[in-house]
């Protein structure tokens, strides 16, 4: 069973550069890293497969890394599929949550669907029912 989850972190300026040094070292490389004109650092793993502290070694490191800093000097949010938001730290988010939506089944382009007519019939014929 796959389940996925996607990582915040931001971490402030003053342990910004061994953040960044320290996310080198990772085999999970977050899938974008900004840094802020103060210094702050944002890094972000999207949608990964069983990363969470009990299944990825590394999402463990990154935990025991941000402990380290002190609750001051980072926020992160991890959300898992189906599950709540679970943010750690005291620090502010220099990212933001956006919710997408993903929709099953083949994409319709409304411009080729058929006249009015077919439509009244098929409702004609649920409401003689």
């Amino acid at each position: 069973m796959s389940v996925y989850t996607t990582l915040g972190v931001t971490v402030s300026p003053e342990a910004g550069i061994y953040f960044l040094r320290f996310l080198k070292t990772l085999t999970q490389k977050p899938d974008r890293v900004t840094q802020d004109t103060d210094g702050t650092v944002s890094a972000l793993w999207e949608d990964r497969n069983h990363f969470d502290e009990y299944s990825d070694c590394d999402y463990t490191k990154i935990l025991e890394f941000l402990d380290n800093l002190g609750d001051d000097n980072y926020i992160s949010e991890s959300i898992t599929e189906d599950g709540e938001p679970d943010i750690r730290g005291g620090y502010y988010f220099g990212f933001a949550r956006r919710i997408t939506y993903d929709l099953y089944g083949e994409p319709v382009d409304l411009n080729t669907v058929t006249s009015e007519n077919r439509k009244r019939r098929f409702l004609d014929r649920f409401r003689r029912r």
